[in-house]
This record gives C-alpha cells, sequence and structure tokens, in this order.
C-alpha cells in the first residue's frame, strides 16, 4: 500500500550432509567351536572350527599356550570361513590343548578342545607270527613206537598253528594227535610210525 513490497521467504536450502563411510566391521563370531577328541597314536585328526567376521579375521593356532609351527605332521588352512589344524602321524606330544585364536580390527575370539593320544599297548600292536622255538629234527630208531614232534610261535594275534605231513593236514587222527597252548606251544604225537 505504502510501497511495501512483502518477499515471499525463499525456502531453506538442504545441503546435504558429509558424512564419514559406514564402517561394516563385524567382530569374530565363532559360529561353530573345536571340540574335545580323540585319535589313536599314528592316525590323523582333524580340528575344526568356523568363524564370521569381516574383516576376514585372522587365525592362530596354539598347543599348550604355544604357538603352533607348521610342520611336516601339522598343517592349517583358513578359508575364509573355516579353520582347520590337521595333525598326521599322531603322536604322545600331540596330545594337549589346542587353542584357536581370530582377530580383525573389530574383536578377538577364541575356542579351545583337548586332543587326546591313544598310545597302543604292547600287547595292540599287530606283528607277523616267528618261531621262537624251531621245529628239530628227530630219528626213528624203532618202528611203531610214538614220537612227539614241538615248537613254539609268537604272535599279535595269536598265531593258529597246523601241522602238515608231506603237504597234507596231519589233523587228529588214530595216527596224529596235535595240540596247542596258550603260550604258542604246540605239539604233534605220532602213534604209529611206519615206513612210509
Amino acid at each position: 500500500e505504502d510501497g511495501e513490497q512483502i518477499v515471499p521467504s525463499s525456502s531453506r536450502s538442504s545441503t546435504p550432509s558429509v558424512g564419514l563411510p559406514a564402517d561394516d566391521s563385524r567382530p569374530p563370531v565363532i559360529t561353530r567351536p573345536l571340540v574335545d577328541t580323540t585319535v589313536k597314536e599314528g592316525g590323523r585328526e582333524i580340528l575344526e572350527m568356523e568363524v564370521d567376521g569381516f574383516p576376514t579375521p585372522m587365525v592362530e593356532w596354539y598347543h599348550e599356550g604355544k604357538l603352533v609351527a607348521e610342520s611336516r605332521t601339522v598343517r592349517s588352512s583358513f578359508n575364509g570361513t573355516v579353520a582347520v589344524l590337521k595333525i598326521y602321524e599322531a603322536q604322545p606330544e600331540h596330545q594337549g590343548q589346542y587353542i584357536c585364536k581370530v582377530s580383525n580390527k573389530a574383536g578377538v575370539a577364541e575356542s579351545r578342545a583337548m586332543l587326546i593320544v591313544e598310545q597302543e599297548s604292547a600287547d595292540q600292536v599287530s606283528n607277523i607270527p616267528v618261531f621262537i622255538k624251531k621245529l628239530q629234527n628227530v630219528n626213528v630208531k624203532e618202528l611203531g613206537v610214538p614220537i612227539s614232534l614241538s615248537c613254539q610261535a609268537r604272535g599279535n594275534p595269536a598265531p593258529v598253528i597246523r601241522w602238515l605231513h608231506n603237504g597234507k593236514s596231519a589233523d587228529d587222527t588214530s595216527i596224529y594227535r596235535s595240540r596247542t597252548f596258550d603260550d604258542g606251544m604246540s605239539t604233534l604225537e605220532i602213534l604209529k610210525i611206519s615206513e612210509r
């Protein structure tokens, strides 16, 4: 009216906010832990653990508190999800507590398990039969007189002893009588000696 001019107020300009890039880091989470296990001496065993995290975690294995060094009998691998420790030809020194430690910039996680190595006792070790008392030649002085032959063998499992005469079985008959004892001793009694 008196020359006053009303100017509409301009809408506030929205300035795009400039922020830091989103950090997608996730601390390691163990989704499948290690488990206690038993292996026979000389056998192979695999310790295995699954983990999730970002960035991909770094993996370290410890045995009885000491960092595991790879060798001819110990190998480790990690595909980004599954951490594996392979033990070949397990020996008593491989027994003990194992820890798998995974870490990235967001955190640390670990799992532990016991490995037991079963040692075979002497009577569990298989071996081929051996004679500890060999068959001896016997001179027959008189026909018709019984004679006895003997031998002794050992092995694991306990050997089965069979007597043969000229390639044929000398089983218990009217001529032969055989016996085998728990200590591996075996005897064959020839009841009738003939010239044949």
